[in-house]
């Protein structure tokens, strides 16, 4: 049998007898040359087999004293809010959002030697009817992960119990609401101003003289884009607003306020058949269209598409990071958003 198989057998029976918890957590394993009678191997292969358990945290050892199962540090736990125990009611864009920034947290844990829990905090999907049973294991010792300002009817109760909070937002104004009961948590501050900054600043680049500001969601970062695209576009300011996507509402829009240039803030949630539908191919001149927040993919819609994205697995990782560090307390990073660009599929 060659070493790298020797090597393997041996990883993979320990590896089974940690998780089967026929070796219990804690307990210190047989001393070396026990262990590896018992395999039939040499010592070197048996050594090279526990370096391998010891880097994935499965054991770990101490000088003078031997090697036990488990990490050498207990795992603690991060918590995760979610906003409901099913993801049917959420849509689909908010899925693939939670699902990457998960990700993120995820695989950030692991490095970190954290345990991630998720936690439902309302069994309807409404922000409004918060279950507080679910949540009241948390205290000062608790470090939580909120994302999104949904969450805001908890605001009080983490503030109140003294939890670790790792907040992540777009400038809504239920922050600015809310300010008081977040002074010491970290925020991260997803920048949706600088990207309606750089959707203008990308259509003028296209000649574009008379942009109007689309929104059919009241989505948490509606409230600042369409606040500074007042604050640019002053007087010229167009604004066509609905409740959800309709095609055809811009095309009507245009007959009685011409534009040359789509600023739109996007929530796809229950709107996928319009990804490869071209929903504004029906506007007059098939204006160049800058989109805020679209779901992160290639969305391929129009001949002449760009978009700003925040990156959520990014998002993930950074919020783990941070909560991490007992350093950072009342700390707001500005995140700034990723431009791209993308083209209309051809045939």
């Amino acid at each position: 049998m060659k070493p790298p198989v020797k090597i393997e057998m041996v990883y993979e029976g320990l590896r089974a007898q940690l998780l089967n918890g026929s070796i219990a957590p804690g307990s210190m394993l047989p001393q070396e040359t026990e262990l590896a009678k018992s395999f039939g191997v040499a010592r070197g292969t048996l050594r090279q087999a526990l370096e391998r358990l010891e880097a994935e945290g499965m054991i770990h050892r101490i000088p003078g004293k031997g090697t036990f199962a488990g990490s050498r540090e207990p795992q603690r736990i991060v918590t995760f809010l979610l906003p409901c125990p099913s993801f049917a009611p959420i849509g689909p864009s908010s899925v693939l959002v939670l699902t990457r920034q998960m990700q993120g947290v995820i695989a950030e844990a692991q490095q970190q030697n954290f345990r991630v829990e998720t936690v439902a905090v309302s069994l309807t999907n409404k922000p409004d009817e918060i279950d507080f049973r679910a949540l009241n294991h948390l205290n000062a010792d608790s470090m939580v992960i909120v994302p999104g300002v949904w969450y805001e009817h908890v605001f009080e109760f983490l503030s109140l119990r003294g939890c670790r909070v790792c907040l992540d937002h777009e400038q809504s104004e239920g922050i600015i609401k809310r300010k008081k009961l977040m002074k010491n948590w970290i925020q991260l501050e997803n920048d949706v101003a600088g990207a309606v900054d750089a959707g203008i600043e990308a259509l003028c680049r296209k000649n574009c003289r008379s942009i109007v500001y689309y929104s059919y969601t009241d989505g948490e970062s509606d409230y600042t884009a369409k606040r500074r695209f007042l604050e640019l576009m002053g007087r010229k300011a167009l604004i066509c607003e609905e409740k959800t996507f309709h095609k055809g509402t811009l095309a009507a829009f245009h007959k009685q306020h011409p534009f040359d240039g789509i600023l739109t803030n996007m929530d796809w949630d229950n709107q996928e058949d319009y990804f490869d539908s071209d929903p504004f191919g029906d506007v007059p001149g098939r204006p160049p269209v800058f989109a805020i927040s679209p779901p992160e993919r290639q969305i391929q819609y129009s001949d002449d598409f760009q978009g700003a994205v925040f990156s959520r697995v990014k998002l993930g990782r950074d919020a783990m990071k941070l909560l991490a560090d007992k350093e950072n307390t009342g700390r707001i990073d500005l995140r700034p958003a990723e431009i791209f660009t993308s083209k209309r599929k051809e045939g």
